[in-house]
């Protein structure tokens, strides 16, 4: 451990287990000093306690697991900041399209891992886009783009946490567009099939 991050204060934060319960992600973030960034470590563990360092200390942000091995995460996985899918107990990794992951998002797979849908911050506009990204096709388009007032305080901005339903078909995400805080269902049956 680098010695100068001992006396920093440090979180375990976004614990998520694997599809089978036998594996879990999580981030371990040193706080950063004023005018700083955060820096992210992040591991794998097995539920006797063998940790798995993934990922040093660097980017690390958002993720959904893929299966029991494979984990989809927007960081810096070896080759910069972008969409990375890292394999588990392993450094290897693939890198999703650069050009249209450009930035960090709120990322998860479709029921059937054929598509990725994604959400990030505000743009220049104030504006949230939700991306979606055929894997099969390897290409990727916004599907919706919603005004996100600023917050006078960033804890309670709203992140659109975009969600699939079961069937593959519609998502959920929340958003403060209309001037209030709701959850919306996006149907994308007569995108995606």
């Amino acid at each position: 451990q680098d010695p100068a991050l001992r006396a920093r204060k440090i979180v375990v934060n976004h614990i998520t287990f694997n599809r089978t319960s036998d594996r879990f992600l999580f981030l371990i973030r040193y706080f950063p000093e004023p005018g700083g960034h955060w820096l992210t470590g992040l591991g794998t563990a097995g539920l006797d306690g063998s940790i798995y360092l993934l990922r040093p200390y660097t980017y690390a942000s958002h993720y959904h697991w893929r299966d029991d091995r494979v984990i989809l995460i927007h960081a810096d996985g070896g080759e910069g900041h972008a969409l990375y899918e890292l394999t588990d107990q392993s450094q290897d990794y693939t890198i999703y399209d650069r050009s249209f992951f450009d930035k960090d998002i709120h990322c998860s797979y479709s029921p059937d891992r054929r598509w990725i849908v994604g959400d990030g911050y505000p743009d220049k506009e104030g504006f949230r886009a939700i991306q979606l990204y055929d894997r099969k096709t390897q290409t990727g388009f916004v599907v919706g783009r919603f005004l996100s007032p600023p917050v006078p305080v960033t804890d309670i901005r709203c992140d659109l946490h975009v969600r699939w339903s079961p069937d593959g078909r519609a998502i959920s995400f929340a958003s403060t567009h209309e001037g209030f805080r709701g959850v919306y269902l996006m149907d994308l049956g007569d995108i995606i099939y």
